[in-house]
């Protein structure tokens, strides 16, 4: 298994409204996603940890450029700066 790892700071403190169900998407090989949030400031930021058990997966989710983020309509408005995606493979798992 992997994951996908996206770093973005936000101007707003209603994360959840603009993080739309990825399970609905129903990508073969996703697993799930955690969102971390840390408030520094005025801004927002988010780490969204997202697990797919291929890169297979993560390309249907993200497209032929993996490294590309996945920003939402309602989202990129609010986004001050981001940083690309990155993949990590799992060491260690629970």
């Amino acid at each position: 298994m992997g994951g996908r790892n996206l770093q973005t700071r936000r101007h707003t403190r209603n994360c959840c409204a603009i993080f739309p169900s990825i399970a609905a998407r129903k990508i073969k090989g996703y697993r799930g996603a955690e969102l971390f949030v840390h408030e520094d400031g005025d801004e927002v930021e988010f780490v969204t940890l997202l697990h797919f058990d291929s890169m297979d997966a993560v390309k249907e989710f993200a497209g032929p450029d993996a490294s590309k983020p996945v920003i939402f309509p309602k989202a990129e408005a609010l986004i001050t700066r981001m940083e690309q995606a990155r993949h990590y493979r799992v060491a260690i798992g629970r």
